[in-house]
């Protein structure tokens, strides 16, 4: 009879072994692997949150009321006007590692991943010159503390009132707080008159010479087709900032949450919903011919109307900005072949 033949005791120990060590190679593989994707995806959320706290700062600190600002260790604060007849304190507070900001009763946590936060003059003196020195690092679990990745970012933002008064008295006053992305601390006000302002600047500019064209030569002309081609994309660039802006609006900024009954039931579903829509269909216009303010004015009915029609009219503004530089762009091309 054949005698069978068994595992013997060292050959198990030595598999085992053998096991063992491939196993700890693969481990360490894919922690190193888990470990390298965690910090790049904090590296970009550090450096996304340091934008988005300078946007709302930006946005604050712009309009803000002259010779409101005053700094008091790590209190931050200064006046906007609310309304005609009312001013409102805008304060930031910082306790590292979290940034807050209040305006008008309530409290939003701008972020809880700050590092260091200062705003300082600058050196220069410049009346209404803040610089913000910024520091934000990651708290993502899993991430070792001395690993954990810094972004520092410093931002030069003038306070318009300010640094106006000095240079240039006769600057308007920056607008109406009430008209505030609310929780991201963005203005409404301003989007339809810099829509306008950005078209009456092209058309300012090119008045002159697109009577000329006649007179110029082919160099001349080309260059003339060069640059309008290049505010074609300007005005473009434009509508595509406008429609972010409108989509990033915060709801409460579209309905009148004044008074006891606004405040109580401002966080409705139901309206919530009602603004995103009013949002998605201005933002998704895209040409002069599908603008339809009375599709817009009957999906906001109940919201504030001036607001919607600041939104309506900015875009409207750019698209008729967009369609004259077209023209004048033929207008050019035409004569450019005719005399070639």
């Amino acid at each position: 009879m054949k005698a069978h033949k068994g595992i013997t005791l060292v050959e198990i120990m030595i598999t085992i072994t053998l096991l063992g060590m491939i196993s700890s190679v693969i481990y360490y593989i894919v922690s190193e692997s888990n470990r390298r994707a965690n910090l790049l995806t904090a590296r970009d959320y550090t450096k996304q949150e340091t934008n988005k706290i300078l946007k709302i700062l930006e946005n604050d600190l712009t309009q803000a009321f002259r010779g409101s600002y005053q700094d008091s260790g790590n209190t931050y604060s200064f006046k906007v006007r609310k309304s005609e007849s009312k001013d409102e304190t805008v304060k930031y507070t910082y306790n590292k590692p979290k940034l807050h900001r209040f305006y008008d009763g309530k409290c939003w946590l701008v972020s809880n991943i700050v590092d260091n936060f200062e705003i300082s003059r600058s050196i220069d003196n410049v009346p209404g010159k803040m610089v913000v020195n910024l520091v934000t690092k990651s708290n993502f679990v899993g991430i070792k503390k001395e690993d954990q990745p810094e972004y520092e970012q410093q931002k030069i933002i003038v306070m318009m009132e300010d640094i106006s008064n000095e240079y240039d008295p006769h600057w308007r006053e920056v607008g109406d707080v009430s008209k505030f992305f609310t929780t991201q601390g963005n203005l409404l006000a301003g989007l339809k008159e810099d829509a306008t302002q950005l078209v009456e600047n092209f058309a300012d500019t090119w008045k002159q010479a697109l009577g000329d064209i006649k007179n110029m030569t082919v160099g001349e002309l080309q260059n003339l087709s060069k640059d309008l081609k290049k505010n074609l994309e300007d005005v473009k660039k434009n509508l595509t900032d406008i429609n972010k802006e409108i989509s990033e609006l915060d709801w409460h900024a579209l309905y009148d949450e004044s008074g006891l009954l606004g405040r109580i039931f401002g966080a409705n579903k139901r309206k919530e919903k009602k603004a995103n829509k009013v949002k998605e269909i201005v933002s998704g216009y895209k040409s002069l011919s599908e603008m339809n303010w009375e599709q817009v004015k009957s999906a906001g009915k109940g919201m504030k109307e001036d607001a919607i029609k600041a939104m309506y009219d900015a875009k409207v503004q750019l698209f008729e900005g967009q369609s004259k530089i077209q023209e004048n762009i033929k207008s050019v091309e035409d004569q450019l072949a005719s005399v070639q």
